[in-house]
């Protein structure tokens, strides 16, 4: 699973939540280019709904964009409405700061409308139940976090730095995206790494010791509902933060504030008496729980691996000090030859430079 959901606004569902790339740190696998988020520049914005994604070929097909004055919002682009996710998904979010809204639209009106209904059925079908009818009026869209083109580092056969630990799809980096994934590659990628996958000898289960686990009763107090919304509280205020620090455009000042307000939640949660308890169980044994102590222990594993997840996504966007693909500084607004590398993490170690090797 990829890691959109670490912000405010993205096409990616819930699940979704860079889950993957914390177990992988935490097992001690090595973490590439985490600094590479690909936006896509038109999601739905509406109220109350999610945002969906609203396809490309629709520009495509001819359809523009248009700001609240009926101006271009990618009027200073080489190929406009044509250009690059990154470049368009950066004019969009400028044009808005500007004009201080929280969207632009999408006319499709410039394409015949039997060739919109032919071809963009469940696009034209989800903006109807929202009450937007694309045929007669702008759809209103807005960058959204859409694909991880970083991830657990993998090899042509999707193993990991880590023996035994295989990663395959958005979770994984195999470099096949370089800095900015072209659309749907991803599928491919999916495709041929989980079949080189499905050739790995597995150990011999027969092997392996089997346990009668026992169970251990959690002797905690049960928290108060208000406690356990606002776990639910921090773990939105964590995507906003993200959104602002770590989307389309990026800083150091805008950053190293996050990191130190990031840092200050992880202490505090690494105090938190429900999640140390998990450190007392054996391998051995199962736990029983509250209906309440459940709740809360879920939320909290959700918001600790969030955590990780995104303070090692900060600091990657801290260390590449460049433009390039789908990692944009607008202090360091030009790509670097310097920087024709990789970016790797491990657990305890310092990031550093991997450089690729010819």
């Amino acid at each position: 699973m990829g890691g959109g959901h670490l912000f405010t606004n993205t096409t990616n569902p819930a699940q979704s939540s860079g889950e993957g790339i914390a177990l992988a740190w935490k097992a001690g696998a090595a973490i590439e280019d985490l600094e590479f988020v690909q936006f896509h520049p038109t999601a739905l914005k509406f109220y109350g709904a999610p945002c969906f994604l609203i396809s490309e070929a629709l520009r495509g097909e001819g359809a523009i964009l248009v700001d609240k004055n009926g101006e271009s919002p990618v009027k200073n682009l080489e190929n406009r409405d044509l250009a690059t996710r990154d470049q368009v998904s950066r004019a969009i979010m400028k044009n808005m700061h500007e004009n201080n809204v929280d969207h632009v639209g999408l006319d499709l009106r410039y394409i015949d409308p039997e060739k919109i209904v032919e071809r963009f059925p469940t696009i034209l079908s989800r903006c109807q139940d929202y009450g937007v009818n694309p045929l007669n009026e702008v759809i209103p869209v807005a960058p959204a976090a859409h694909y991880w083109m970083g991830g657990v580092k993998t090899d042509l056969n999707a193993s990991s730095t880590r023996k035994g630990l295989y990663a395959v799809g958005e979770v994984a980096s195999t470099g096949v995206h370089g800095a900015n994934r072209l659309a749907s590659n991803s599928l491919m990628e999916c495709l041929v790494f989980a079949r080189k996958m499905s050739s790995i000898v597995l150990n011999d289960l027969s092997k392996f010791e089997k346990f009668n686990r026992s169970f251990q009763e959690f002797d905690i107090e049960d928290p108060k509902e208000d406690q356990i919304s606002r776990i639910a509280e921090k773990i939105d205020e964590l995507r906003k933060l993200c959104w602002l620090n770590l989307g389309v455009s990026r800083n150091k000042v805008n950053m190293s504030k996050f990191l130190n307000y990031i840092q200050n939640d992880i202490d505090k949660l690494n105090k938190n008496d429900l999640l140390n308890s998990l450190e007392k169980i054996k391998f051995d044994q199962k736990i029983k729980l509250s209906e309440r102590n459940r709740r809360a222990l879920n939320l909290l594993l959700d918001l600790k691996n969030r955590q990780i997840t995104t303070i090692t996504l900060l600091k990657a966007c801290l260390f590449r000090e460049e433009s390039r693909g789908g990692h944009y500084r607008d202090d360091f607004p030009d790509k670097d030859k310097n920087w024709e590398c990789h970016t790797r993490q491990n657990l305890d170690q310092k990031i550093q430079k991997r450089f690729i090797k010819n």
